[in-house]
């Protein structure tokens, strides 16, 4: 696995996952995977690399799943936040 590909998309997650409703998780999820390829691509990453870290930071799992466990974990921190 290319470890810089996938401290890239750590960090491009951690910026556009932001927290949104359940229903339009899936959906976002699919649009921001299609802007993290071509942000990936001009930042010299192909979609192979970030398949490959996609699929290793979730046990297998593709780029988009990936993107929704982070829209989750936004919207979890979201309502942990609002608890307080």
């Amino acid at each position: 696995m290319d470890e810089d590909a996938l401290a890239f998309l750590e960090r491009w997650v951690e910026v556009h996952a932001v927290a949104k409703s359940s229903a339009s998780r899936s959906e976002l999820a699919e649009k921001l995977a299609g802007q993290c390829y071509r942000d990936a691509e001009e930042a010299g990453f192909d979609a192979d690399a970030i398949d490959e870290a996609a699929a290793e930071a979730t046990d297998g799992e593709d780029l988009i799943a990936y993107i929704e466990l982070a829209l989750e974990g936004a919207e979890d921190g979201d309502e942990d936040d609002e608890e307080e």
